[in-house]
C-alpha cells in the first residue's frame, strides 16, 4: 500500500459485548447512577458523622463499645454491632433532637423510636414532624444528656450508627422524655417493634 492509498478500516463488535454484555453493562451503569444518586439524597444524614470521625480521630480509631460489668451478653466492635447489646455512653456532644448523640467511647447513637425535627428546621419526607422546632429540640436533649453517662439498649443500627433506648443515672429514659418533653414524636413503625415509654 502505498502512503497516499485511501484503505476502509472495519472495526468488528468485541465478542464479549454480545446482547447480554449490553444488559450487564447498563446494569452496571444503573447501579452506579442509583448509589450516586442514593449518596447525594442521604449526605446530610451522615454528613454530621463524617465530619465528627474526620475531626476526632480518637473516634473513628476506638470505634468500640465499652460493656457494663457484669453483663454475660458480649458486644461486638466496629459496625457489626451486636443487636440489643447493652453499652455505656458518657455523652461528649448532641448534634439534634434525635441523635446524633457522640460518647467519649466511641459510638454515635440515634435514640430508637422517636423523631425531632432537623436543624434546618425540615422534616424528612415520611418521618413524624413535630411541632417543635429543630434548636429547641437539640436544647432540651443537650439539657437532659450532655456530660451524663448513659446505659444505653441497642435495638438496630441505622447508617453506621447504633439505635437504642438510653436511660441517664436516675433512671430517666431519654427517649421518652423527649416525646413527653414536645420536643419529639414517638414513630410508631419502630415503637412497634421495640417500645418506648414502658
Amino acid at each position: 500500500m502505498s502512503f497516499g492509498e485511501n484503505r476502509i478500516v472495519k472495526f468488528e463488535r468485541p465478542a464479549w459485548l454480545s446482547k447480554t454484555g449490553n444488559r450487564v453493562y447498563l446494569a452496571y451503569v444503573a447501579t452506579l447512577a442509583s448509589s450516586a444518586f442514593a449518596a447525594v439524597l442521604f449526605w446530610p444524614a451522615i454528613s454530621p458523622a463524617l465530619s465528627t470521625m474526620a475531626n476526632d480521630t480518637t473516634s473513628a480509631i476506638n470505634d468500640s463499645f465499652v460493656p457494663i460489668e457484669g453483663l454475660t451478653r458480649g458486644v461486638s466492635t466496629h459496625t457489626s454491632y451486636a443487636e440489643s447489646g447493652t453499652f455505656r455512653c458518657t455523652v461528649t456532644t448532641v448534634y439534634d433532637g434525635d441523635g446524633l448523640i457522640h460518647c467519649r467511647e466511641g459510638q454515635s447513637i440515634r435514640l430508637h423510636a422517636i423523631a425531632a425535627r432537623e436543624m434546618d428546621e425540615t422534616c424528612r419526607t415520611g418521618h413524624p414532624c413535630p411541632l417543635a422546632s429543630g434548636i429547641s429540640a437539640k436544647l432540651e436533649l443537650q439539657s437532659l444528656a450532655l456530660g451524663h453517662t448513659l446505659r444505653c439498649e441497642q435495638t438496630g443500627t441505622s447508617y453506621n450508627r447504633v439505635t437504642a433506648i438510653c436511660w441517664t443515672e436516675s433512671g430517666l429514659e431519654l427517649n421518652c422524655a423527649m416525646v413527653r418533653s414536645g420536643k419529639a414524636m414517638i414513630w410508631s413503625r419502630y415503637d412497634r417493634k421495640r417500645r418506648i415509654c414502658s
